[in-house]
């Protein structure tokens, strides 16, 4: 299966005066969605559709360095617009496609400057429906089976902690239930493979008097996740740490360069 997307977005900012100023953002989105016979090569057009997404922020700042603002936006997308059948399943390799799904979010947040350091702080719900397999065998059916109605908090932060070290990262606490369930095992269940909480920090250090080579470390957890709509199984929070290293030069191609490790 391939899809395509093309977009129009329109977006101003009006500041009203000083203190307040909104954010207007519209766009239009054309989706179309063809999958090809692996045997025949046959295409076929599984949907083509278009829809308007829409945003409006109201943004208030009372000081210098601190912005208080609530969100609400409506879109469109097809992020979760197909399932294929595994190789184990009597189906296997079928392919289901659903169209785009629209979701409805609200936000309430700040953002502070302190220093060196900036902080965002948001509470958040979206809504949109949610599709998932029903069922076994031959007659499992991947479709939209409720509302996956997401509440959560945000935290992140990032900036400079000394002139040579910064740091960025942040935390997410999530509640991730299903409204609406149609099999009538889903209802009020945390959706499948959202944790509850997720953390990252990371860590730029750069080694003094070269402003060439700095090193980075990234510490990333994320917390236990259910298997299955009923939450009668769960998979453990893990961790993952990630280091590297860059060095910018001037010397290797004539212009400047960083490279990555």
């Amino acid at each position: 299966r391939y899809s395509d997307t093309k977009n129009i977005v329109l977006v101003d900012d009006i500041a009203f005066n000083d203190k307040f100023s909104t954010i207007l953002s519209f766009s239009n989105s054309w989706f179309q969605s063809n999958v090809i016979n692996k045997n025949t090569g046959k295409k076929t057009k599984t949907y083509d559709k278009n829809g308007q997404s829409y945003a409006v922020s109201f943004v208030y700042k009372p000081i210098e360095n601190l912005n208080l603002y609530t969100t609400y936006a409506d879109s469109i997308s097809d992020e979760q617009s197909s399932y294929t059948f595994p190789n184990s399943h009597p189906r296997r390799g079928e392919m289901i496609v659903i169209e785009p799904i629209r979701s409805k979010q609200y936000e309430l947040g700040a953002k502070a400057r302190i220093g060196e350091i900036d902080l965002q702080a948001a509470v958040f719900e979206i809504k949109r429906p949610v599709a998932y397999l029903v069922g076994s065998g031959a007659n499992a059916q991947y479709k939209i089976q409720g509302t996956q109605r997401n509440r959560g908090f945000e935290l992140t932060t990032g900036g400079k902690l000394v002139d040579n070290l910064s740091v960025y990262g942040g935390f997410t606490l999530l509640n991730a239930k299903i409204k609406n369930a149609k099999d009538g095992v889903s209802e009020g269940k945390t959706v499948i493979g959202e944790p509850k909480f997720q953390a990252n920090v990371l860590f730029d250090y750069v080694v003094p008097n070269t402003n060439k080579l700095a090193f980075t470390t990234n510490f990333h957890y994320t917390g236990k996740r259910y298997i299955d709509n009923a939450n009668a199984h769960s998979v453990d929070g893990y961790f993952t740490t990630d280091i590297g290293a860059r060095y910018t030069t001037k010397n290797w191609i004539g212009k400047e360069a960083t490279i990555r490790f």
